[in-house]
């Protein structure tokens, strides 16, 4: 199921985040490619139209990073080395999310293949939900996507039968998914708590330092420092006395002080190590004195010292890992029974990232 949600319903989040428009043809993507030959497996022939919703779930995906990387970064995630640590040449970010979504294609023609002959069929409420999926791709309110929508030229009825080989794959994929050996609680044994228990902690923080309008820290001068070394030995006095930190930072006004929550793990990276030290050290339910780091003055509250929040965490990701990897060892099983003749001389042309979007400037 969760494989259902990120690749069916996951796409319309990303909709509105991509720019989809038009390239004024005539002619819709669908129309373009609908006799053109992208697969064949075991004698089936696959055309790209009948793959598109994968090959414009891919695109989308690829045009909102490429987005994000020209904004952030000045540059096109679209040519970025991707290495897959095998030691092979890196290749692009376009070629390799092209090959993905071959890989992608493929299975999921397969994953329903195998469904078919196991008799498996999809009942009235699962065709009931890939069709009201159709529904909400095709009737995007932002501007943008419904003209890429109209560009691309989906329709429910060339939808409808792509729809149905996913979701006839998805069913597939779980019932395979019911079979795996994966021993969750070996995995759990295997993962120290202590490397994933978290601090939570409340503080107070008086700031020495700010940003200038160029966005660089500038510290303030010592005498500035001293008195708000003053402003925080009073709020200790009022921490030991029993206030609470909204309670202080109240009584405090115009100082600058505040306060927030923080969480964290011993090898937490994003917390000041000084922070840290201070923290872990503490009862549940005591604070620091004033603690000065980097960024400014703390008095600190462990609140918890024993959340299994991140270890919680941890633990699912590595079962979901083992089931990634216990399902693609029996789908390669699965696949090496198929002829697979990928039409090279016409994929290995398509201008990835430009099939169903506008050219991307690359």
């Amino acid at each position: 199921m969760r494989m259902r949600k990120r690749i069916i319903t996951g796409l319309a989040a990303v909709l509105t985040a991509a720019v989809l428009a038009g390239c004024g043809s005539k002619e819709t993507v669908m129309e373009q490619y609908e006799d053109t030959l992208a697969v064949t497996i075991d004698g089936k022939e696959i055309m790209l139209s009948d793959a598109m919703y994968q090959i414009f779930g891919a695109e989308v995906n690829g045009a909102y990073y490429e987005s994000v990387y020209q904004n952030y970064y000045g540059v096109s995630f679209w040519d970025q080395e991707y290495s897959d640590g095998t030691g092979a040449d890196p290749v692009s970010m376009r070629d390799y999310m092209k090959a993905q979504t071959m890989d992608s294609i493929i299975m999921y023609e397969i994953l329903a293949m195998e469904a078919e002959k196991a008799g498996m069929t999809l009942d009235e409420d699962e065709v009931s939900e890939y069709r009201e999926q159709i529904a909400q791709l095709l009737n995007q309110e932002e501007e943008s996507a419904a003209e890429g929508i109209e560009h691309v030229g989906f329709t429910e009825d060339n939808l409808d039968e792509e729809f149905r080989i996913l979701s006839l794959a998805f069913k597939y994929y779980e019932y395979l998914e019911e079979g795996l050996s994966v021993d969750e609680e070996a995995i759990r044994a295997g993962m120290d708590f202590e490397d994933y228990r978290e601090y939570l902690t409340e503080y107070l923080f008086l700031a020495t330092s700010y940003l200038d309008e160029n966005f660089e820290r500038v510290e303030q001068t010592e005498e500035e420092k001293a008195a708000g070394r003053e402003t925080m030995e009073e709020a200790l006095g009022m921490a030991d006395d029993g206030m609470t930190f909204d309670e202080i930072v109240t009584a405090i006004g115009g100082s600058g002080l505040s306060t927030g929550t923080r969480n964290f793990t011993r090898d937490s990276v994003s917390v000041d190590k000084d922070y840290i030290d201070a923290a872990i050290v503490l009862e549940v339910g005591d604070h620091t004195g004033v603690v000065e780091t980097d960024d400014g003055y703390y008095i600190i509250r462990l609140t918890s010292d024993d959340s299994d929040k991140v270890y919680e965490t941890a633990v699912e990701e590595a079962v979901s890992l083992a089931v990634s990897e216990a399902f693609y060892e029996k789908y390669n099983e699965i696949r090496e029974g198929y002829q697979v003749v990928v039409n090279s001389e016409v994929w290995d042309g398509l201008p990835f990232g430009e099939i169903t979007l506008e050219s991307t400037g690359a």
